[in-house]
């Protein structure tokens, strides 16, 4: 095996290893009982809750963080990586109705969607 080669593999395996870490705290972070405090109504623009802009903005990392360690590159692949975020999010929320003191909720399911959607996205407009 060549040094670039293993060079590669050890920089996806650090990509990976984020992204991992990354997706427990997002799971840890969801299942603590929530404060809310010090979070305003309305985020950027007034238009949307400051919970939903931080979902989206949590799950567009994971995002590309996932994309980045398994080098997604065509379209098959970065949508893998969406529907697999995706889903992760929704097993959240679900696991939220197994907390005491969490409440699932289809808006923030659909804000981690769209978060998904939109990190990858921008990790691609960025990586050409």
């Amino acid at each position: 095996m060549s040094v670039r080669r293993v060079a590669a593999t050890v920089e996806r395996h650090r990509w990976a290893l984020l992204a991992v870490g990354y997706a427990v705290g997002v799971l840890v972070a969801s299942l603590l009982p929530a404060s809310g405090a010090g979070l305003g109504a309305t985020g950027p623009l007034g238009l949307v809750a400051v919970d939903l802009w931080l979902h989206a903005v949590g799950y567009g990392a994971l995002a590309v963080l996932a994309a980045t360690a398994w080098s997604a590159r065509d379209a098959r692949a970065v949508a893998a990586v969406v529907v697999a975020v995706v889903l992760y999010g929704v097993a959240i929320e679900g696991l939220q109705g197994l907390a005491p003191t969490r409440t699932p909720s289809l808006l923030d399911a659909t804000a981690n969607a769209v978060g998904a959607v939109a990190g990858v996205g921008l990790r691609g407009l960025t990586s050409r």
